[in-house]
């Protein structure tokens, strides 16, 4: 029986933690349970999962602080803002609280230093941290901008090297190479 694809390939990346089960037992002290299910997914053998939240909106990247605070990039500001972060209050690896801020929305996210980074379509931006807040405040700065807006592939994902250098991804305006 082949599995059944996954539809919402976004929402599966805010919506799953994979955990390496190969390890030796020591290396799994604190991890949470996984999903009996692994969340509805299917996986190779030695990893599993858990569902983190239920619902969480048209999520593109994501990135974790050593707090475990997820930080996802929304591609629409449907839920209030472009940012939602994923907290766990009780340790059982499920997320108690989501909080949606942000004007803009987008695909890049990092976090670097005391800033959270976020790649709109258009240009990057960082948010400065407030000393040990979960979220940043709603004040950014902007990093890199005039990115031209297309329809298609307007994302921006965008990395840092060992250097501090970043390098922004931009795409082709349209798919020339998808078969017809």
């Amino acid at each position: 029986m082949k599995p059944e694809r996954i539809k919402n390939l976004s929402a599966v990346l805010a919506l799953v933690i994979f955990m390496v089960t190969g390890c030796g037992e020591s290396d799994m002290t604190g991890l949470p349970e996984p999903d009996a299910d692994n969340g509805g997914l299917v996986l190779p053998p030695g990893f599993s999962a858990l569902r983190v939240v239920d619902e969480l909106g048209p999520a593109r990247h994501l990135t974790v602080n050593e707090k475990g605070d997820i930080y996802v990039a929304l591609n629409n500001l449907s839920r209030g803002g472009g940012i939602a972060v994923i907290r766990d209050t009780n340790s059982d690896g499920r997320g108690d609280t989501i909080t949606y801020f942000g004007s803009l929305s987008g695909t890049g996210i990092r976090l670097r230093e005391n800033y959270l980074y976020f790649g709109s379509d258009t240009a990057i931006v960082r948010y400065p941290f407030i000393k040990d807040e979960p979220v940043p405040g709603e004040a950014y700065e902007i990093i890199a901008t005039g990115f031209v807006h297309n329809s298609q592939h307007a994302a921006k994902p965008f990395d840092f090297d060992g250097k501090g250098n970043m390098y922004v991804t931009v795409g082709a305006p349209a798919n020339a190479c998808m078969e017809q």
